[in-house]
């Protein structure tokens, strides 16, 4: 007997296949659910560049959106070539461990980094005071622009 695959699971299967022929290293997750189906995926330490790609190519397997104004989903992106789609699509682009400690490593070496240079240091500048150097590291890996970000400098 066949193994039968939700639409959810087909169209993770696709994006699966699609990022591995880019290079790229991720898992891929599918759900179905009483309102619909998603599928998430889950990359580590992407480019900004690379992770467009990613964005990319996962938008054309996602139905449509949903709009809060009319608090309905809308019906915008249906494409009939490909084998399945899924209302949702999302993407999460995380550092390792190793990025965080490479980007804390580039801070240091950064004249401007020195008012970063201790976690009190760090609560002090956001005024946030569960801020903390690895909290700042991400927002730097997410795209925060500081002293002209990381991502230019790597």
């Amino acid at each position: 007997m066949a193994r039968f695959l939700t639409d959810a699971a087909k169209a993770a299967k696709a994006i699966r296949a699609e990022l591995k022929a880019i290079g790229v290293k991720a898992r891929v997750k599918s759900q179905t659910y009483s309102g619909g189906d998603s599928v998430d995926v889950y990359v580590t330490d992407l480019t900004p560049e690379l992770e467009q790609q990613v964005q990319t190519i996962c938008k054309k397997y996602q139905e449509g959106h949903f709009d809060g104004m009319t608090d309905c989903y809308e019906y915008s992106n249906m494409n009939s070539d490909l084998d399945a789609q899924v209302k949702y699509v999302f993407v999460e682009n995380s550092a390792s461990e190793d990025m965080i400690t490479n980007i804390l490593n580039w801070l240091d070496s950064r004249d401007a980094g020195k008012q970063f240079d201790t976690d009190a240091k760090v609560k002090e500048f956001f005024r946030d005071y569960s801020m903390s150097r690895h909290s700042l590291a991400r927002r730097l890996f997410r795209g925060y622009d500081l002293m002209g970000g990381y991502w230019q400098a790597a």
